[in-house]
């Protein structure tokens, strides 16, 4: 601990002195114009939507079949209880829900308005105002053909209620994406630029002679680093609920626990980058092309997934950042559990692991 420690405040100093930045004007304008090319994609469609037919009836399929032929939803399954849809969409299956009640048919046979229940994951702002949009169009549209098929029938009572985000602030779906991108960002570059430094430096040779064990020389060299944007992250929640008032809705053990597991991948994409490079620069660009930018664009931090072309959601399963925003969106808005992400958190936790092994396993050779 003491060699560790030694190591650790060395780090700190070089921190504190080391303020110089690089900018690559030619590669990276290039690769943002590539990925926003095939990643940047506004247009909302195939929405997946739950359908709950209470009626059963054929002014139900009439509805039903209105929202599938506008092209912007696509009904991923017919529930049999409300209750069921409400969990699909906290697990992020689906982003609508269409509550149709038993007595729909029978309320419009008999003139009166019948009341329709919509309910719209509001975590991605964007989406979710456009799939309101697009829901009030096509209730119209059915008011307007039923109304000039039966003479003074009132039609639909539509109410929509957005879950999660009822504002549709896009605050709330930006904050916990700006934790994702910062922590890649700061624990990636950082760490893959401290080892190369000491390379150009000619200082490696030194700490290699000493008796540091290769494994303390590394956990030396990124403690620090792990330290300060673990510093950042929390900074971000707390600014986030003392200016916008954005806060945790879910548990803060599972958010800190997911967080730590972000930062292990981090920090082994950035020793993998080290032990690969042997200059800052070379390091720099393999940190940006390879974890910024893709966290930027292919994490669903700003534009949804769903909307790319499937060969960039394809790419977009490399991606760790893509796992842990899908986390920390659901702790951080919606407040589930771990059962509603387990399966992007042992996803997460095999990369950390494959990405410790090979890269410490690199650094042992290139240090040895």
């Amino acid at each position: 601990m003491g060699r560790i420690r030694a190591v650790v405040k060395k780090e700190m100093k070089h921190i504190i002195r080391d303020r110089r930045s690089f900018g690559l004007l030619v590669v990276i304008p290039l690769f943002m114009l590539i990925l926003f090319g095939f990643a940047l994609n506004f247009n909302v469609k195939d929405v997946p939507m739950d359908v709950v037919d209470r009626s059963q009836s054929h002014e139900s399929r009439l509805l039903i079949d209105k929202f599938v032929e506008s092209g912007y939803f696509e009904v991923r399954r017919f529930s049999p209880e409300e209750e069921d849809a409400m969990e699909a969409m906290a697990r992020g299956k689906t982003l609508l829900i269409l509550d149709i009640p038993c007595d729909f048919s029978t309320k419009l046979r008999q003139g009166r308005g019948s009341e329709v229940g919509l309910f719209v994951d509001g975590v991605d702002t964007n989406t979710a105002t456009a799939a309101m949009s697009y829901a009030e169009n096509i209730v119209a549209l059915y008011n307007r053909e039923r109304a000039g098929t039966v003479q003074g029938s009132p039609g639909i009572d539509f109410r929509p209620r957005v879950w999660y985000n009822p504002e549709l602030s896009s605050r709330v779906f930006l904050i916990p994406g700006l934790i994702v991108y910062i922590l890649m960002i700061i624990t990636v570059v950082s760490t893959s630029l401290t080892i190369v430094r000491e390379r150009e430096e000619r200082t490696i040779e030194q700490l290699i002679v000493s008796p540091l064990e290769p494994m303390e020389l590394i956990l030396g060299k990124v403690i620090p680093y792990m330290g300060l944007t673990f510093g950042s992250a929390l900074s971000i929640l707390l600014f986030g609920y003392l200016i916008f008032g954005v806060g945790v809705k879910g548990s803060l053990l599972l958010l800190f626990v997911s967080m730590a597991l972000f930062l292990m991948v981090g920090v082994a994409s950035g020793i993998l980058i080290s032990a690969v490079a042997d200059t800052r620069q070379f390091a720099f660009l393999l940190s940006v092309l390879f974890t910024v930018l893709p966290t930027l664009l292919l994490s669903g931090f700003v534009f949804p997934i769903r909307n790319m072309s499937p060969v960039i959601r394809g790419i977009t399963y490399l991606v760790p950042a893509r796992y842990f925003t899908e986390i920390i969106r659901s702790i951080y808005i919606k407040g589930v559990g771990f059962g509603a992400f387990w399966k992007e958190f042992s996803v997460m936790t095999l990369m950390a692991v494959g990405l410790l092994m090979i890269s410490t396993r690199k650094l042992r050779s290139r240090l040895s």
